[in-house]
């Protein structure tokens, strides 16, 4: 991750995720560009941190694919949007505790197509306690994923 989930990169983050302004896209997927540096063994694909489409429908935008598009462009990496979907319309993380959001997100995604042998980057805005890349990490696995990496803003300093 680029930074620490506290002010102002929260700021920022919300206002891009929850405010609609997507202007901040480009300078939020730059800090990741800016920590990640050059990538001696670029990942296969990008797979952004799927929204259900309710979701989607309610926010107009996947703020995670949203900021894969720029990383994807900047690296040269095929971007994925429609390999893994969002199967089920679970309750917002936010408002969850670390155990609620584990069985929140059981069999929450998807794949359509094959993964078998790919090295994927998987992009998301925030990282709190790892249970969405974990679950969205073990369906990836299950459909042939050989190496899976992380990249986010930013990582939650809350107490895990």
């Amino acid at each position: 991750t680029a930074l620490r989930y506290e002010a102002p990169s929260n700021h920022l983050i919300t206002q891009l995720k929850f405010r609609h302004q997507l202007h901040l896209t480009k300078p939020l997927a730059r800090l990741i560009i800016d920590r990640l540096g050059e990538l001696q063994n670029p990942p296969d694909l990008m797979l952004p941190v799927p929204l259900h489409q309710q979701r989607m429908r309610e926010r107009g935008f996947n703020q995670a694919q949203e900021l894969a598009r720029v990383v994807a462009k900047h690296y040269r990496i095929p971007l994925e949007d429609s390999l893994v979907k969002r199967a089920r319309n679970t309750k917002a993380q936010s408002d969850l505790s670390e155990r609620l959001r584990r069985n929140n997100l059981r069999h929450a995604f998807r794949v359509h197509g094959s993964l078998q042998g790919s090295r994927v980057a998987i992009l998301d805005d925030v990282i709190t306690t790892g249970s969405t890349i974990n679950e969205l990490s073990k369906t990836l696995q299950r459909h042939g994923a050989a190496e899976i990496t992380v990249w986010a803003v930013a990582r939650s300093t809350i107490e895990r």
